[in-house]
């Protein structure tokens, strides 16, 4: 975690710095490219393991039902939704 947390403060160092033109490495453009991805949950796959578990509501395996009331919901969003 420290190791990952000191590449993040580099890399922000470097993309951040006062120079007319970035160059990054392959590694750095990977880690832009993860950095860029993530939100919350870090990512899309631990979202929506997230959201299965609150739709179910218990700790069970995610049933096929829940799953397909996700979709649903992905598909068709509340009406609160587009308001």
């Amino acid at each position: 975690m420290a190791e990952f947390e000191l590449q993040v403060r580099h890399f922000g160092k470097k993309l951040f710095a006062e120079t007319e033109k970035v160059i990054l490495t392959e590694k750095e453009q990977e880690l832009f490219a993860y950095i860029c991805n993530s939100g919350t949950y870090v990512t899309m796959k631990n979202r929506v393991v997230r959201k299965l578990s609150q739709l179910q509501g218990d700790e069970t395996p995610i049933r096929t039902r829940t799953k397909w009331n996700y979709y649903r919901e992905r598909l068709f969003p509340p009406m609160e939704w587009f308001q």
